[in-house]
């Protein structure tokens, strides 16, 4: 029985055959993702880019094309003496941070009041 059994793994071992992979030409969409703000009572920041509080208020997000398939994770970051209230445009959201799936172009609107 043992030998059946080392013949068998043997035999199909060695009768391996060549796999081949044609090359694609790999694609990809970008999608523009537009970030305004109500007012100038505040900022909105991916936070990753900046290295501390002083200078995330100073490292706002470029509004830009992204890459399909992209997740942003934007943050508002209100003023002193000022609040967030939410987001408007392509989201109508409360969460903070917010998670862009980019997966067409997109109107990012964080909205700050006293």
């Amino acid at each position: 029985m043992r030998f059946f059994l080392i013949f068998i793994v043997f035999f199909s071992c060695s009768n391996l055959e060549e796999i081949s992979i044609d090359s694609k030409r790999l694609r990809y969409r970008e999608f523009f993702i537009n970030f305004l703000k109500t007012s100038n009572n505040g900022v909105i920041t991916d936070r990753h880019s900046c290295l501390g509080w002083s200078e995330i208020m100073g490292c706002e997000l470029n509004s830009k094309n992204y890459l399909e398939g992209t997740n942003i994770e934007v943050w508002a970051i209100p003023n002193e003496g000022y609040k967030f209230i939410g987001w408007s445009g392509s989201y109508n959201s409360q969460e903070n941070p917010l998670i862009v799936t980019v997966d067409s172009d997109k109107e990012i609107i964080a909205m700050f009041s006293e």
